[in-house]
């Protein structure tokens, strides 16, 4: 015969089951709440990981690529430094054995055939002035002989007030051409290829490369 105590006991029991039960319910729903929630971190956090990565790989390759480029430039300004004083030195040497040039034999030779190898471009002035350094005016019955011979027509020959060195500029009477055959003007002509050819010679050398320093 069941007793009050035991129906007591029985209802006591059930009352606890179904608590237990809503309990474990609760559980197993907050855990599965806690296990989504854990997996939607774990994917943002390895996210953000991927961003900052990615924000730290750009940061480097930009930093690299800004010293590389930092590092051309200097390279670049310390060869065109080097150029100019190479330039410099190249420029001073050509002038001082211009200078020896023209006090010799061989000058006068030169400056025949310069005026024989530029005869129609001079020609074509038709009637012309022609300037040169003072020193030059030694040569001034040599001119009028050669350009008698060459038919070409002279009006005069006067001392040039711009550096010259040597060589001469004629200049048409009517002031509209003018042909510039000066020694100095030849090497300042030059000056661009030498620099040219001093910058390629450097960059063959390796200079400032890594493989001199």
């Amino acid at each position: 015969m069941i007793t009050v105590n035991d129906k007591l006991k029985l209802f006591t029991k059930r009352i606890i089951d179904r608590q237990q039960e809503e309990y474990d319910d609760k559980v197993q729903a907050l855990e599965e709440k806690m296990v989504v929630e854990l997996e939607e971190r774990k994917q943002m956090l390895v996210k953000d990981r991927t961003r900052y990565e990615t924000s730290l790989l750009k940061g480097v390759k930009t930093e690299r690529a800004q010293r590389l480029s930092n590092a051309r430039s200097e390279r670049k300004r310390r060869l065109l430094l080097k150029r100019k004083d190479m330039i410099d030195v190249l420029l001073t040497g050509v002038k001082d054995y211009t200078l020896e040039f023209v006090n010799t034999k061989e000058y006068e030779n030169y400056l025949k055939k310069m005026i024989e190898k530029h005869q129609e471009m001079i020609r074509r002035m038709g009637a012309f002035k022609m300037f040169v350094h003072e020193r030059d005016l030694m040569y001034k019955d040599m001119f009028i002989h050669l350009f008698n011979t060459l038919e070409l027509e002279c009006t005069s020959i006067e001392i040039s007030e711009k550096r010259m060195l040597g060589g001469a500029i004629f200049i048409k009477d009517d002031q509209t051409t003018r042909l510039d055959l000066s020694l100095y003007s030849v090497i300042e002509d030059n000056k661009k290829y030498m620099g040219q050819l001093i910058y390629d010679m450097l960059e063959e050398a390796g200079e400032f490369s890594g493989k001199q320093s």
